[in-house]
């Protein structure tokens, strides 16, 4: 991804737990000597955890497995346009309003869509939880008026 977006003036922002072994030590020597500054990794984060949405002009999903990422409704309600390969529940947790979904190993697509974040271009993602994020109370109560209806009628 990296080398890919080499001219553009990015900086990914990488929270979460560090972990204590060979791999993890080598990605970030390799990511700080190939692209020095780019990648910043902030380890685990609690107080200033939100501080961290609030400088992001989009967000990654970059997991090739996951169930339902709180941090996906967390992104959508700071209003931040994502970009997420295609894990287990990405299309039903995250609406096409606020995301793009990509299949899984697909860096061009990938790169192309973070580039469309960063242009401004995925669209109206102002739009938050009320509306793009199908498990609302919005949502769920109009379902379930919808089946009162179909099993009274």
């Amino acid at each position: 991804i990296l080398e890919r977006l080499q001219t553009e003036k990015i900086r990914i922002i990488w929270v979460g737990r560090e972990l204590d072994n060979g791999f993890y030590h080598y990605i970030k020597l390799m990511l700080d000597q190939k692209y020095p500054g780019k990648v910043i990794f902030v380890g685990h984060q609690s107080d200033k955890y939100y501080d961290y949405f609030a400088l992001a002009d989009g967000f990654l999903i970059l997991s090739l497995q996951e169930s339902f990422p709180l941090v996906a409704m967390e992104a959508s309600y700071f209003n931040l346009p994502i970009v997420s390969f295609e894990y287990g529940a990405a299309k039903e947790v995250l609406a096409d309003t606020v995301a793009q979904i990509i299949e899984l190993f697909d860096i061009k697509l990938f790169v192309q869509a973070m580039v469309k974040v960063m242009r401004g271009g995925l669209g109206d993602v102002k739009k938050g939880l009320n509306q793009n994020i199908p498990f609302h109370k919005v949502q769920q109560v109009a379902r379930f008026n919808q089946l009162i209806k179909r099993l009274t009628d």
